[in-house]
């Protein structure tokens, strides 16, 4: 049993300018031990997978159609009592935004320890004593833990954000673009500690990023999602190797190798669809040079074209 599916999901923003469908029917599998990455262009939906999962989504948004399963259970199906149960316990998140995710008037280590005595039962001396602990974990001084907010570097906010994710040792951490905003530097540091964190633990992730180097060096998985369809998933290595979507060999295109001749960046020509435009076939239609006369028409069907390598594309062809 996996211990996160998404199967067939559709869900949708209510704005002044027509409904978005942000998620247009997105499947995808998280076996245990996997750190699965979701890569593609700014708005194509992946943040919104991960507040979907949490059932964190603003008033205006629907989920419409699928299901969500967390160890075989439909999360969808369940009461607003019953998800704050599953929240840090069982599935965490590593928000973007690591200020906006901190409480400015409550004390960072008073933050983490909440989340312990809320859904572990401890006393507040044992929660104390694990903040401490997982504050070590991720590289911080125990002694900031009195600290506000404001009184931490962007790199520190974002290591305290990664410890609460730890705090109640959940089955399922997402990281939602969890190292976008740092210098590279400090980005460094934050994906080796990630990395070292998820060695020792065995760790379960759903890493969200646009930057496909970044989701190459941390996930074993890569779905590669565009206009709120998930058009290519498989093992890292297979993706890098041979990728099949004409949308992801245009990523791949898009970012310069450390290895070999010096070449151009070829970029992807053209905008995403306005998700307001309803369309019968291939969303990447308009952009696609490999596109077939039916792409306009048809929606391809997402199968596995070889062993656990999926594509939706009816011009697939190999690259690179």
């Amino acid at each position: 049993m996996a211990v996160l599916e998404l199967k067939s999901l559709e869900m949708s923003y209510k704005t002044q300018e027509g409904t978005v469908r942000a998620i247009d029917g997105a499947s995808l599998r998280v076996e245990k031990g996997d750190t699965v990455g979701i890569v593609g262009e700014s708005g194509c939906g992946k943040t919104s997978i991960g507040l979907s999962i949490l059932r964190l989504l603003p008033p205006n948004a629907t989920i419409h159609g699928g299901q969500i399963l967390f160890k075989g259970q439909n999360l969808l199906s369940l009461s607003g009592k019953d998800m704050r149960r599953i929240r840090w316990k069982n599935i965490s998140m590593i928000f973007q935004a690591a200020m906006n995710a901190l409480d400015p008037v409550y004390r960072v280590g008073d933050q983490l320890i909440e989340a312990l005595v809320e859904h572990q039962n401890l006393t507040k001396k044992q929660a104390s004593d694990k903040m401490e602990a997982v504050f070590q974990l991720v590289g911080l001084d125990p002694g900031r833990a009195r600290n506000y907010p404001h009184e931490y570097s962007g790199g520190m906010k974002q290591r305290a954000i990664i410890a609460m994710s730890l705090i109640c040792d959940p089955d399922i951490i997402i990281a939602d673009e969890a190292t976008t905003a740092l210098d590279v530097l400090v980005q460094d540091r934050i994906l080796a500690s990630i990395e070292k964190i998820k060695a020792e633990f065995s760790m379960t992730m759903l890493y969200i990023s646009h930057d496909i180097a970044v989701i190459s060096e941390v996930c074993n998985k890569i779905a590669v999602m565009y206009a709120g369809n998930i058009v290519e998933h498989g093992d890292t290595m297979s993706l890098f190797k041979a990728p099949l979507h004409p949308y992801t060999q245009g990523l791949m295109h898009s970012f310069p190798k450390i290895h070999g001749k010096l070449e151009r960046l070829e970029g992807i020509p053209g905008e995403p669809p306005r998700l307001t435009d309803s369309s019968p076939g291939c969303r990447f239609f308009p952009r696609c040079q490999q596109s077939l006369k039916k792409c306009n028409s048809i929606r391809p069907e997402f199968k596995e074209i070889e062993e656990n390598h999926w594509v939706a594309c009816h011009a697939t062809r190999r690259s690179l």
